[in-house]
């Protein structure tokens, strides 16, 4: 069985339901009103990385160390310390980095406006650090693009690097954000972080009236091609899919009315 949701953006989305060999089931227009801006998670000092804010009707994780990403043998005595950073000069993201992960509660989502933090280095620590994030599971990463240069001086001497960026992340999807740290000196050097801030808002999603015209259309044994009518004032939509008992959802996005949906498995 395969669960599909189409997400209209900005304001609207639907949601479609695919049983197995892709019959349509079911079809929800989801209205979104607009949000305001503030703080949807905060970090400042602690050194086990617990949050010191979190917004209403989310949940957020405390701050952790992915991809390899250790606690260095003298950390500093406040703020997160990490490393075991590697020597790579060129960004990917699967270097070690800083995480936490977001999720809106049933019947909400969550608009992120920005990222902002912190940061500070030894002098054998990660000279380029790169922010991202991804609303799949991290099958996908969205990244700032540039790097933010942390301070090279000792602990609590930071510098201060931020990303204006938005994306809505309705339920069930999660929002993973990541400060990877590279171009390190050596393993033992470290990053600290201080004063992450996750800015956006959070808003209901009632549920509107249902569109016409969605179809699923299998192309090959793998894949199957998605059809709906278009929504007077939308931009774009998002197609969100996951193999039946998976909690991880996939997007695909699409400019028009239809898309198509690879490495689909039959049966799931």
């Amino acid at each position: 069985m395969v669960v599909l949701r189409i997400y209209r953006k900005p304001m609207n989305n639907f949601f479609v339901s695919v049983w197995k060999h892709l019959l349509l089931q079911a079809i929800v227009l989801m209205c979104l009103p607009i949000f305001g801006y503030g703080q949807l998670a905060t970090y400042t000092t602690a050194t086990d990385g617990s949050l010191s804010s979190v917004a209403t009707n989310i949940t957020a994780t405390a701050l952790a160390r992915v991809n390899g990403a250790a606690t260095p043998g003298a950390p500093c005595g406040w703020g997160y310390t990490v490393s075991a950073f590697t020597a790579a000069t060129i960004f990917n993201s699967g270097q070690p980095a800083i995480e936490t992960v977001l999720a809106a509660d049933t019947g909400y989502a969550l608009l992120l406006s920005g990222i902002s933090a912190d940061l500070r280095r030894s002098g054998s620590g990660p000279a380029n650090v790169r922010v991202a994030y991804s609303t799949n599971g991290g099958t996908t990463w969205i990244d700032q693009g540039t790097d933010i240069l942390p301070n090279n001086g000792v602990c609590g001497a930071m510098a201060t690097g931020s990303w204006a960026t938005t994306v809505l992340v309705p339920y069930p999807l999660q929002l993973r954000v990541r400060i990877h740290g590279y171009n390190a000196g050596s393993a033992s050097g470290t990053l600290q972080l201080q004063n992450l801030v996750i800015g956006g808002s959070v808003a209901t999603a009632p549920t509107c009236a249902a569109p016409p015209g969605a179809t699923a259309t299998i192309t090959t044994a793998g894949s199957a091609t998605l059809s709906w009518t278009a929504i007077p004032g939308a931009l774009s939509y998002n197609v969100y899919h996951r193999p039946a008992g998976s909690s991880t959802w996939s997007v695909a996005g699409s400019a028009g009315t239809s898309t198509i949906l690879s490495g689909l498995v039959a049966g799931t």
